[in-house]
């Protein structure tokens, strides 16, 4: 990889592996995928919002990221969405309350979450 970290995310898409975000000395936006056939590594784009420990789930070819640490303080509400045929990523939606080390799963087309920590938002949802 071009730029190691930890509390990444990282998922599976056809043949590749990605990581996206995690933490090295500050908060990192760097999508890197890792192509299993020639054993290589490439940058394949930017996150919008650097985050750290948040959830990642797969629908097709679109990768999407649930909240997670904009810094050691700083929690957000915002999903990502990465599309890896295109390497552009989108906000299209925030959570009902901030979120870290939350863990996302997609079963039948459908994708949940597990929240670590229970806002009164998420309650009300």
């Amino acid at each position: 990889m071009a730029t190691g970290r930890h509390r990444h995310s990282m998922v599976c898409v056809k043949d590749s592996v990605f990581v996206l975000g995690g933490y090295n000395f500050g908060t990192v936006s760097t999508v890197e995928e890792f192509k299993i056939q020639t054993n290589t590594w490439d940058m394949a784009g930017q996150l919008i919002h650097a985050v750290e420990g948040t959830s990642a789930a797969v629908h097709g070819e679109r990768i999407f990221l649930f909240g997670g640490w904009k810094g050691f303080t700083e929690e957000t509400t915002v999903i990502q969405c990465f599309d890896t045929s295109s390497t552009t990523c989108t906000v299209i939606g925030h959570l009902p309350s901030p979120q870290r080390h939350s863990r996302a799963i997609t079963f039948k087309k459908r994708t949940y979450i597990v929240f670590t920590n229970w806002g009164n938002s998420f309650v009300q949802v």
